[in-house]
């Protein structure tokens, strides 16, 4: 019996059930440390996402009162036997820890251009259901952020901008579980959250051509071959993203309220247009329609094409077509002549090519003195 209580006296007790004495009795338990480890014992009570939105309850269970790492053993309790020390220097370049959501500053440029308020919503009830109403548990993947290097203690977003948001403006919780990554500056901290964020929940086309630019115009990114090499898109894809940073603020309201109905392609084509027209509200109201579904990218791309072929698409001019003394027709408008003559006596299309030949170039040669009356079409 003797041996049976000292081979349980060596084992660590798992993080949440209470020490026993002697006699099998319960001890009380003087302090309750949140960790992140599952508990086995009980759990704290539900709460509801009204209750966290509208909470102001000061001894919040959700609240955490260390900064410790995930993987230190802080937690265990005074005489329990550590079986696996960890070092306090990582070899692998990050660490794992509680972070307070008041030291996380947003980048210079993120990834997700656009936040809609109601997908952060949809973040922070998930979380809730997730851990039952445990914040900390419910929050399965850490945010992932770098050390500030401008200013010491405080850490720099890198993947996970969303979580963050709903914990400060719905969660009401402190703290947050992240990944603190070593070593990363503005452009590799970016195409690290990117790379998060493609294999997870990848960006939208407009989210992409946004954040692209802004890595442009600040310098961070110095050209698109450094964006080409980072983001893994060809050339050609690269200058349709940045297509989306060249259309006016107008436009870029419509887009944000159906992100995923534009591709790069329709960038391109909306950005040709405003070169073209210099018309702010035909992009608009080209955007609106696509916006709205109405337009699919072939009905938009032919809509572009007739723009930059300089004819409107709802006010193409007709040629005027005639016939010529039975031997054919010509059509004419615009600029343009087209003849056919294919009732030509036989033998005879020689002296007519000639004919007509001889009398372009005597119009060529001799200008009208007034300019000859427009042709009407009669009903």
């Amino acid at each position: 019996m003797a041996e049976s209580l000292q081979a349980a006296s060596s084992k660590m007790r798992p993080l949440g059930t209470d020490p026993k004495d002697l006699a099998g009795n319960p001890k009380p338990i003087v302090a309750k440390v949140h960790t992140l480890t599952p508990e086995t014992g009980s759990k704290p009570a539900p709460r509801s996402f009204s209750d966290i939105v509208g909470g102001d309850d000061d001894s919040d269970p959700l609240t955490l009162d260390s900064e410790s790492s995930l993987l230190s053993s802080d937690s265990t309790p005074p005489g329990e036997p550590v079986n696996h020390p960890v070092s306090s220097a990582p070899i692998t370049g990050e660490s794992e820890k509680l972070i307070d959501v008041d030291l996380i500053d947003e980048p210079r440029v993120r990834q997700r251009w656009y936040y809609d308020e109601l997908a952060v919503q949809d973040m922070a009830r998930k979380i809730l259901k997730e851990g039952d109403g445990d914040v900390i548990k419910g929050q399965i993947q850490p945010i992932i952020v770098r050390p500030n290097p401008l200013v010491p203690g405080r850490y720099l977003i890198v993947e996970g901008l969303t979580r963050l948001h709903s914990f400060r403006r719905h969660l009401m919780a402190k703290k947050i579980k992240a990944i603190v990554k070593f070593g990363l500056d503005d452009l590799t901290g970016y195409f690290h959250g990117f790379r998060a964020n493609e294999d997870r929940n990848p960006l939208t086309p407009y989210d992409k051509g946004m954040s692209f630019a802004a890595l442009l115009e600040q310098g961070i990114a110095k050209d698109q071959e450094q964006l080409i090499t980072e983001s893994g898109e060809n050339k050609q894809v690269i200058s349709a993203l940045l297509s989306f940073a060249k259309l006016p603020p107008s436009v870029h309201e419509i887009i944000e309220r159906a992100k995923d109905k534009f591709g790069y392609n329709h960038a391109a084509r909306l950005s040709a247009l405003l070169s073209k027209t210099g018309d702010e509200e035909k992009v608009k109201k080209a955007a609106e329609k696509v916006a709205s579904g109405s337009w699919t990218y072939a009905k938009l791309n032919s809509y572009v094409s007739s723009a930059e072929s300089g004819y409107s698409a709802s006010q193409r001019v007709r040629k005027v077509t005639k016939p010529i003394e039975n031997l054919g027709k010509m059509k004419y408008g615009e600029g343009s002549l087209e003849l056919s003559l294919d009732n030509i006596p036989v033998g005879q299309e020689s002296a007519f090519a000639e004919a007509i030949e001889n009398a372009i170039r005597k119009l060529k040669d001799t200008p009208p003195i007034d300019p000859p009356p427009k042709e009407t079409q009669g009903g």
